[in-house]
């Protein structure tokens, strides 16, 4: 906890589904989609936009010292390889995005 309060600057990085709908996280709640319907955005996930290249670049340029990537929100899709959900990146495009960043 000690560093986190030296660190100051850094990254909070939300991604999953919903970032396709340019959407907040919450969205899922707000708007009262069934998660059956929510589903069906893994066969247009495509995470194209997700470079952790240039997400790690951009973040050390700007002399941030940390990235904290939501992994799983609340809708329960997973950024990696989770042996427990299917309902995940893997399993929808074939990429580990937790992997990739770190």
């Amino acid at each position: 906890m000690e560093w986190f309060k030296h660190a100051k600057y850094g990254l909070f990085l939300h991604y999953g589904l919903y970032s396709m709908l340019h959407k907040p996280e919450w969205f899922l709640y707000f708007d009262r989609i069934p998660l059956a319907e929510y589903e069906k955005l893994t066969h247009l996930f495509n995470a194209h936009n997700f470079n952790a290249d240039a997400i790690a670049d951009l973040a050390v340029n700007a002399g941030m010292k940390y990235i904290n990537l939501t992994t799983c929100h609340h809708e329960r899709f997973c950024l990696w390889d989770s042996k427990i959900k299917p309902f995940n990146s893997v399993n929808a495009v074939g990429r580990d995005l937790v992997k990739e960043l770190s």
